[in-house]
């Protein structure tokens, strides 16, 4: 009996594996978002991207010290005089832009490579130094699916650069299961233990 449920997890947990390879690409292959913070622009570009028809971003910034001017869309998703839908963003919250988005129109494929995605301008309102930084993003294909991507953050005030990979919901599914069906399996050879 207990080779059998043996058997059965190792098949389980073998499948669950097999799962993972087809949804998720190798983390070396994932397209990186970086952002660059200059005092009073923040350049946010996407480089090693494939595929990419769409975005939509979130900022925080510091409202003590900057205020939000404009939005200025770069030239990636144009590729291929292809022309684009862009999204005004909301600026109603100090500290917070909220769905800054850009999206390629028609039946084109996506955009493949590295460039600017956008620049988010700022006034400087004190002297002390202030910050801007992503809080949230997502990339799609052409077809609307999410893109995995890894963020390379600026360090602000002394901190060290990051780069946070993307982990998707599919990965984290798999190891729940694979969970599961480990805590299942070690219950029933402990009940038939005792029998």
């Amino acid at each position: 009996m207990n080779k059998l449920i043996f058997a059965i997890i190792l098949i389980l947990l073998l499948g669950c594996a097999a799962a993972q390879q087809q949804t998720t690409p190798n983390l070396t292959e994932l397209a990186t978002l970086t952002e660059t913070f200059t005092g009073n622009e923040l350049v946010v570009g996407i480089e090693n991207a494939y595929n990419v028809g769409g975005y939509q971003a979130d900022i925080s910034y510091d409202a003590s010290s900057l205020r939000f001017v404009e939005i200025s869309f770069g030239n990636f998703l144009g590729r291929g005089s292809v022309e684009t839908f862009k999204v005004s963003p909301k600026t109603d919250v100090p500290g917070l832009i909220k769905a800054v988005a850009e999206a390629r129109t028609g039946n084109k494929p996506g955009v493949n490579g590295n460039g600017t995605l956008f620049t988010a301008k700022f006034e400087k309102i004190s002297v002390a130094n202030g910050w801007a930084k992503i809080t949230y993003f997502k990339v799609v294909d052409t077809k609307g699916k999410e893109i995995q991507v890894e963020m390379k953050q600026q360090p602000i005030k002394g901190e060290n650069p990051q780069v946070v990979p993307y982990v998707g919901s599919d990965l984290i599914i798999m190891v729940a299961i694979a969970i599961v069906a480990i805590i299942g399996a070690w219950l029933l050879m402990s009940r038939n233990g005792k029998q």
